[in-house]
């Protein structure tokens, strides 16, 4: 059995899923958002984060950390401020002795929905259907779950992979 966080970071919004995997099923065991308010300084934001994501980790102690890679957009100020972010998140995973694992977003809308151009509202919808579990606040926690789910079909598929080529040999 092990527990999977799944994180969206962001500079206002972070989004996180919690997974519990065992050998036959999946269980999402918590979700939610951590709130960075935006009127106060980054290292602020930052604090709150760590703060709240500490709570995460000494909750359900994580095995496994799974990140959204950075999208660089137009905007570097806000490529900068998700740097740091995410500095905060892979740190955390690493002090507390949990595996990094990161996805790139076409990646993950194309794992769970089929298509990497899938939008938040499709993600956050078939994000739902699969947990059972209606989701109606901000994408950032369908988002943060959509991640999570994301890892477990690659670790599945890889170990398949594995599985197969050794068969050959």
């Amino acid at each position: 059995m092990s527990i999977i966080l799944g994180l969206d970071p962001g500079s206002q919004i972070a989004g996180f899923g919690i997974i519990q995997k065992n050998a036959t099923h999946s269980k999402l065991l918590s979700s939610g958002v951590i709130m960075l308010p935006s009127q106060k300084p980054l290292g602020i934001r930052l604090k709150i984060l760590h703060d709240e994501l500490e709570k995460i980790y000494q909750t359900f102690r994580p095995q496994d950390v799974v990140i959204e890679k950075i999208f660089f957009g137009r905007n570097a100020d806000s490529a900068f401020k998700l740097g740091h972010v995410r500095g905060v998140c892979m740190m955390q995973a690493f002090q507390h002795g949990a595996a990094v694992h990161e996805y790139a977003a076409r990646k993950i809308k194309k794992v769970i929905t089929g298509t990497g151009a899938a939008t938040k509202e499709h993600m956050q919808y078939v994000v739902s259907q699969i947990i059972g579990k209606k989701l109606e606040g901000p994408f950032d926690e369908a988002d943060a779950i959509a991640i999570a789910l994301c890892h477990i079909q690659e670790a599945e598929t890889q170990k398949k992979i594995k599985k197969n080529l050794e068969a050959q040999l």
